[in-house]
């Protein structure tokens, strides 16, 4: 396997576990439905930030620190 089709890979497996962890614990720690919390995440990865929904835990507040490190960081590994 070339290096190129490996490095896409391992970026696809690490935005794919930043995607379930972080959805995971926005249904977990915000009580947010399946949908929402994928929106939610979604949202806060791509740098959007629409606002209408916000975290009101300080669990869920670190959840989207999670996100916003592991999106932004996960290229940079890759690299």
């Amino acid at each position: 396997m070339n290096a190129v089709k490996l490095r896409l890979r391992i970026y696809l497996l690490l935005l794919l576990l930043v995607l379930v962890i972080g959805s995971l614990g926005f249904m977990y720690f915000e009580n947010l439905s399946f949908l929402d919390s994928i929106y939610m995440n979604i949202v806060t990865m791509s740098t959007v930030g629409y606002g209408d929904i916000q975290p009101t835990t300080v669990w869920g507040k670190f959840v989207v620190i999670f996100i916003i490190v592991g999106g932004v960081a996960s290229p940079v590994v890759v690299e």
